[in-house]
């Protein structure tokens, strides 16, 4: 029987090989990934989220988690306001089953859980999801 450790490593594993093919798919390279993600456009989330803290990631680098659980459903928070992105939009890493759907809602785009979402766990999106979305949505307009 797999242990949970073993588990837990072999998910993350699929969600970073997943991750290097939606790059691969969209034809960027890791360093532009990394260069886009370290853009200086860190604003704060508003009150009333204090529950959510940037945490070292078992996927890449840092990560987002909730010090409470959060319910299927659940507006998470904002990813953006206005032109720049929160600590939601910053840290969220890819997860090929992400726990997190993402939504335009009242011209805010905003994480919203589609599961429930113990404690501590890290609270990740699929960014093809966003991607599409944003299309959909005339919010982004495809390179090419």
């Amino acid at each position: 029987m797999l242990s949970f450790e073993a588990y837990e490593e072999f998910v993350n594993k699929v969600n970073v090989t997943d991750f290097k093919r939606f790059i691969i798919e969209n034809q960027s390279t890791e360093a532009v990934i990394q260069m886009l993600s370290e853009q200086d456009d860190l604003i704060d989330l508003p009150e009333g989220y204090e529950n959510l803290q940037v945490s070292a990631s078992n996927l890449a680098g840092k990560c987002i988690k909730s010090s409470l659980d959060i319910e299927e459903g659940q507006i998470i928070g904002p990813a953006t306001i206005n032109t720049n992105r929160t600590i939601l939009g910053r840290y969220c890493n890819h997860a090929l089953f992400a726990n997190t759907t993402f939504r335009f809602i009242n011209g805010i785009h905003t994480v919203i859980a589609t599961r429930r979402i113990p404690a501590g766990e890290e609270i990740t999106m699929n960014y093809r999801e966003v991607l599409n979305y944003r299309y959909s949505k005339e919010d982004l307009c495809p390179v090419g």
